[in-house]
């Protein structure tokens, strides 16, 4: 499919498309948006767990819950006075940034959404795709921001122009497709109440594509119509008597 505008290519999908995106969200995961309400600070990182403190979140918190971290879905292991400790899979430490943060570093934290809840952004799941760098950040006019990033080939079989991408757990539009980057733009607001503004070129950050996109690309080619029954015109075509 060529690389297209996003409500162009969103008028394509198939009623199959929104059946599984249901399923997906509705009732196989949690659903996040993307739409980060708290930031919270690394207090120390042993080899398989982080230890985030966020007093704002904290009063939420149970064990057991779901938090997504720079966009990766973790569980509260352990509350503390001030957060939570979570436990790190060694997939999780390799396949996303996790494994990697340092005390003190700040991390994009997000609840996964209630029902009832009104929603923003799009569909989050907090399962990460991989990780990508950051190749460029530029400042625009009335302190807005660019982000240029690599865009592997995994990566961009999975993403369209104007189409939505959760950036360490953000939701963001990507502005600018390339063969080999996408662009994102930051408004004062994204910049100043996520971690995204802490991210210097040549940081790593976690990916996770939309997963309207994803859906609709996974989905089967239509099957090809079968051939019309041989004639015994075509019989003698083929050498047949």
């Amino acid at each position: 499919m060529p690389v297209s505008g996003a409500a162009a290519w969103r008028s394509s999908l198939l009623p199959s498309d929104f059946a599984l995106l249901r399923f997906h969200c509705g009732y196989n995961t949690r659903v996040f948006t993307g739409l980060i309400r708290h930031i919270g600070k690394l207090r120390s990182r042993p080899a398989e767990r982080l230890q985030v403190a966020c007093p704002t979140l904290r009063p939420e918190l149970a064990h057991g819950d779901s938090v997504a971290v720079n966009g990766a879905c973790l569980t509260v292991a352990e509350l503390t006075g001030d957060g939570f400790i979570a436990d790190l899979l060694e997939d999780t430490r390799r396949g996303t940034t996790l494994g990697s943060l340092a005390a003190g570093q700040r991390v994009n934290l997000e609840l996964p959404l209630a029902a009832g809840e009104r929603f923003g952004g799009h569909f989050v799941q907090g399962h990460v795709d991989g990780t990508v760098k950051l190749l460029e950040k530029r400042e625009l006019s009335s302190s807005n921001w660019r982000l240029t990033f690599e865009l592997p080939a995994w990566l961009a079989a999975q993403v369209i122009d104007q189409g939505s991408i959760a950036i360490d757990g953000v939701s963001l539009t990507i502005q600018e497709l390339g063969q080999d980057r996408l662009s994102v733009s930051l408004i004062p607001t994204t910049y100043n109440d996520t971690a995204l503004g802490d991210i210097q070129p040549g940081g790593m950050v976690n990916v996770e594509a939309d997963l309207v996109v994803k859906a609709a690309r996974g989905r089967p080619a239509p099957e090809a119509a079968e051939p019309p029954p041989l004639s015994l015109a075509d019989l003698k075509k083929l050498g047949y008597s």
